[in-house]
């Protein structure tokens, strides 16, 4: 059982990073699931989790013992006996085929996308917590997720509107607040299977809105939009909003901004911005930007301007901008 656990958490893995590339830098451990040492011997953590559209579904997954009692306590009204949260679900006697199901029932839930975020939600914050300390010997952790079921595919969620949903509801904070590096969202949709940087799919959604309300909305001169003011005021922006782990350097005329496992450099002469990746950190000098700018939250009338104009705006990231799985 041991075993099998361990495989699918390694496809999982290889599922994000090229196997071609870690799997002679891997070493499974038990908090986190996986540690990867690169080429200059820095270690960083993958911890694996899987999620189900349900607290329901995971454990009717997970427990042949329970999928009996449940079908049982379901079927002679004792219902009294089933936790609160699963009493939505219905049991439903079916005639045939009965090798597809429990004993000649099918056990049948209802799902929404609510109850599938919420319960991504409490995967991340649990797994979240085992890290309030930084370990010493691991640069950072990162969280993989994958939706086992396929539920965000089933629901028709197309991925470009991932950013906007995850904007309704409390795990957009939860994903801002956790101690890892990034979680990554390993998930099918319409259009393919993807894996998702969901701290860097906010930060890009959050920056591209923020530059067209430098560009067009903000109530300031035009000689005071200058590129070194755009990044001051992102950044401050980015912290009112409630991001944890942002970290800056400068690179000749670059600021360079470090998010979940990117950069971002942006050219203060011209303004042109790039994306790179990374494996560990690999840039020295960094600076935790709460640090640099101590006084942000004393910018509320900028931050409110630019709350106003997000509540009504959302940009939608072409689907070539994510990380597509081949078959």
């Amino acid at each position: 059982m041991e075993d099998r656990k361990k495989n699918i958490e390694r496809e999982i893995l290889y599922s994000v990073y090229r196997n071609d590339i870690i799997e002679e830098l891997t070493r499974e451990s038990e908090t986190p699931d996986f540690t990867i040492t690169d080429k200059k011997n820095r270690k960083i953590g993958v911890e694996i989790t899987r999620i189900f559209s349900s607290k329901a579904s995971s454990i009717l997954w997970k427990s042949e013992k329970f999928k009996d009692d449940f079908i049982k306590n379901h079927l002679t009204k004792k219902k009294k006996k089933i936790p609160r949260h699963l009493r939505k679900i219905q049991v439903i006697k079916v005639e045939g085929g009965e090798e597809l199901i429990e004993h000649g029932h099918a056990i049948v839930y209802e799902q929404s996308l609510t109850e599938f975020f919420a319960f991504f939600e409490t995967l991340i914050n649990k797994k979240s917590s085992s890290y309030e300390k930084k370990q010493s010997d691991l640069s950072f952790v990162c969280l993989i997720a994958k939706d086992e079921e396929d539920f965000l595919r089933n629901a028709k969620l197309p991925i470009k509107k991932l950013y906007g949903f995850l904007r309704q509801f409390s795990i957009f904070d939860s994903i801002l607040k956790s101690n890892f590096q990034e979680i990554t969202l390993l998930a099918s949709f319409d259009s393919g299977k993807y894996h998702i940087p969901l701290y860097w799919l906010i930060f890009i959604n959050e920056f591209q809105t923020f530059r067209f309300f430098w560009d067009e909305k903000i109530k300031i001169l035009d000689q005071q939009k200058t590129n070194l003011n755009f990044f001051s005021n992102l950044i401050i922006v980015l912290l009112n909003l409630g991001f944890k782990n942002i970290y800056l350097a400068n690179d000749k005329n670059d600021k360079i901004i470090v998010i979940g496992t990117k950069y971002l450099r942006i050219n203060l002469d011209n303004g042109d911005f790039k994306e790179e990746s990374f494996l560990a950190l690999e840039i020295s000098n960094l600076l935790k930007a709460e640090i640099f700018y101590k006084k942000y939250a004393n910018y509320q009338s900028m931050y409110s301007e630019y709350l106003k104009f997000r509540s009504k705006y959302l940009p939608l990231i072409e689907e070539d901008h994510f990380n597509k799985i081949s078959d």
